[in-house]
C-alpha cells in the first residue's frame, strides 16, 4: 500500500500512515478481535525469503486470512519514505559511476537506513516508536499479528523476548515462529541479485528495498542459527512458543 505513506522525510511519517501500511489500507480497529489470536514471528537472516510466497502460504495455512493480520515490519515503513529512496538512489548511482567503492556504498546505505528509522519528530517519536505503539494497540485489541525479525545479532540475549513478554502479558495468543532455511551461499547470491537489480533500475519513484552487504551474510546466518538454538528451541519446549515451522526455501 504505497499510497499509505507519501512523506518527504521520516519525521513527517504519521502514526495514521504507519497504521495504514501495517493493515493494508485498513485500520487496526476494523480487524477482527480474536478469542485466540495468532502471533506469527517470521524469523531468519536477510535474504532468507521471509516475504516469499512459500512463507505467506504457510501463514495462510494457519487458518486466518492474510488480510486480517497487522503486519509489523519496520523496513516496510522506511522503504516508503521519499528521502530514504532519494538517498539510496544517489548512493547507488555514485557507485555505478565509480565515485565510491562497493564497501563504502553499503556502509553509507546502512547509515541512511538507520538514520531514517531512528530520527525523531517534534514530539520525540521515531518510526520505531510509532510502530511499537501500533504493535501494543494490536496486541491489546487481541488482533492477529505478523512480526518480522532477522535474529542476526548475537549478544547473549534473546532476540525478541520483549515481544513474547508482551504477548504472554495479554494472554490468549498462539505464538508461531516460521523459519525459512536455505544455504548460506544461496542467501548471499539472493542478496547480491536483489541489489544488482536495483542498481540497474535505481529510481526514487519506486520502492528501494533495504540493502544488505553480502559480506555480512555469513555472520548473520551464524548469529541467527545460534539464537535459534539457544533461545527459540528452549522456548518451544517450555511452551513460551507454541509452534516452530522450519521451511526449506531454496
Amino acid at each position: 500500500m504505497a499510497s499509505c505513506i507519501n512523506a518527504e522525510n521520516a519525521a513527517n511519517v504519521s502514526s495514521e500512515q504507519i497504521n495504514c501500511l501495517t493493515t493494508g489500507g485498513k485500520t487496526i480497529e476494523s480487524l477482527p478481535e480474536e478469542t485466540t489470536p495468532i502471533a506469527v514471528i517470521k524469523y531468519g537472516p536477510p535474504g532468507s525469503g521471509k516475504g516469499s510466497p512459500v512463507v505467506t502460504n504457510q501463514i495462510e495455512a494457519l487458518g486466518v486470512p492474510i488480510d486480517n493480520y497487522v503486519n509489523i515490519n519496520v523496513d516496510d515503513i522506511v522503504e516508503h519514505v521519499k528521502k530514504y529512496r532519494k538517498n539510496t538512489v544517489t548512493l547507488r548511482n555514485r557507485k555505478n559511476k565509480g565515485l565510491i567503492s562497493n564497501g563504502n556504498m553499503y556502509t553509507q546505505l546502512a547509515t541512511t537506513y538507520f538514520a531514517t528509522r531512528t530520527v525523531k519528530n517534534a514530539s520525540h517519536k521515531s518510526i520505531d516508536d510509532k510502530l511499537n505503539t501500533i504493535l501494543l494497540n494490536a496486541i491489546g485489541g487481541h488482533k492477529d499479528i505478523i512480526f518480522e525479525t532477522t535474529g542476526s545479532r548475537y549478544n547473549g540475549a534473546h532476540p525478541f523476548k520483549w515481544l513474547l513478554d508482551m504477548l504472554h502479558a495479554k494472554g490468549g495468543y498462539t505464538i508461531v515462529v516460521i523459519y525459512p532455511i536455505l544455504a548460506t551461499e544461496t542467501l548471499i547470491q539472493r542478496v547480491i541479485s536483489r541489489a544488482e537489480k536495483q542498481y540497474a533500475e535505481a529510481n526514487e519513484s519506486k520502492r528501494m528495498y533495504r540493502a544488505v552487504d553480502p559480506a555480512s551474510i555469513p555472520k548473520s546466518v551464524e548469529n541467527s542459527q545460534r539464537n535459534f538454538k539457544e533461545f527459540i528451541i528452549p522456548d518451544l519446549f517450555e511452551k513460551s512458543i507454541h509452534r516452530v515451522i522450519g521451511i526449506r526455501n531454496d
